[in-house]
């Protein structure tokens, strides 16, 4: 007997067969039961589950992160069902409900960058490759640098105007990594993320530091300005202030533009690749909506 794929939101009762699917994904430790309840009850928010037979064996979500900018994430397939052809229907389905949201303008994602399956998904729904980021880490440091200190004099709006002119925008077509997210860079996205972090300055070089959006990891997401050898010691001194905010493995985290030079400065700062020490890349696919 054939039996049909559906799809339906996501419910807060099906928590019990997400841990299930998952418990194997990313060595067992797949975010998606930690965030689930949340993701259920957020606005702007289509969770959505492929049913067959009663039970899920896909998952996903696409969410509006800013107004008109639709983010699909966390698409996942039960192992025991994977390579079944089930994965594109249900990315289907989500790029379909987001092109029916008022005012949407933008349709994006991102995906390890050996993730072929997922990138040709991407390019079918009319997504195109725009950036790809590299991902370092740094251990935490016991000393911080002379020289550094906490810039208190800039407004969100000054930060924005120096990152908005920095060739690692130009490069990423005006989106920044928060986490694993590609938001748009904007005023307001500055100003959150400075809620969280801090503004450090080494003569003209500055650096944007700060946790991620859930307040679990420690991040740089962007510096610029001023000589190599200062952008290295606002690096350094990042990774010195990493107990200030909250984390779970005392890491600095940076996925950085695809620009050699900003390679040589992290690496000179002690930042080394994540995993494993063997680069790892995401891919950020985005379809604009005319």
């Amino acid at each position: 007997m054939n039996h049909t794929l559906t799809f339906r939101a996501g419910l807060p009762e099906d928590h019990d067969q997400i841990r299930e699917m998952t418990k194997d994904i990313w060595g067992g430790d797949d975010y998606l039961p930690h965030v689930w309840h949340e993701w259920v009850s957020e606005p702007h928010s289509h969770l959505r589950v492929a049913v067959l037979e009663n039970e899920i064996v896909a998952s996903g979500r696409i969410h509006e992160l800013t107004p008109g900018y639709w983010w699909l994430e966390g698409l996942r397939v039960h192992p025991k069902h994977q390579g079944k052809g089930y994965a594109t229907p249900l990315h289907n389905h989500l790029v379909e409900t987001a092109l029916r949201q008022p005012g949407v303008g933008h349709i994006a994602l991102s995906t390890d960058w050996d993730n072929v399956k997922v990138a040709h998904l991407s390019e079918s729904s009319g997504m195109r490759l725009i950036a790809r980021h590299r991902f370092f880490k740094g251990d935490p440091l016991e000393t911080g640098e002379d020289g550094v200190e906490v810039e208190e004099g800039l407004t969100a709006d000054e930060v924005y105007e120096r990152m908005a002119a920095s060739e690692w925008l130009d490069t990423t077509e005006g989106y920044l990594m928060w986490g694993w997210v590609a938001y748009p860079t904007t005023r307001d996205w500055v100003a959150k993320v400075m809620e969280k972090g801090l503004v450090l300055r080494c003569g003209d070089a500055i650096a944007l530091t700060g946790s991620n959006s859930r307040g679990v990891q420690a991040w740089l997401y962007w510096c610029g300005g001023g000589s190599e050898a200062d952008q290295v010691k606002v690096i350094r001194h990042a990774r010195h202030l990493v107990p200030r905010w909250q984390h779970y493995d005392g890491a600095l985290r940076c996925f950085t533009a695809p620009l050699d030079p900003l390679y040589d400065t992290l690496l000179a700062a002690g930042m080394h690749d994540a995993m494993d020490d063997e680069e790892f890349y995401l891919n950020h696919f985005v379809r604009d909506i005319e």
